[in-house]
């Protein structure tokens, strides 16, 4: 979704984070911090997106969102 704000890399996002959210995080992890606890986490992540899915009609449908930052023109 950050994508489709114009935020296509990553350190772009956390830079977006630091400015407009970083009274909500009062630490915000620089690149390399943020790519590895992303990789640590990416086995959590991805058993929480098939239950939130599970529980959606997402689940059965024939269409699925796509990341913006991988699509092709």
């Amino acid at each position: 979704m950050s994508a489709l704000l114009g935020y296509t890399s990553g350190r772009r996002r956390l830079r977006r984070v630091g400015r407009d959210f970083g009274h909500l995080f009062p630490h915000v992890p620089q690149k390399f911090g943020y790519n590895k606890r992303l990789r640590a986490a990416s086995s959590l992540l991805t058993s929480m997106i098939r239950i939130v899915a599970r529980d959606t009609s997402l689940w059965s449908e024939d269409v699925w969102p796509a990341d913006a930052a991988h699509h092709t023109n």
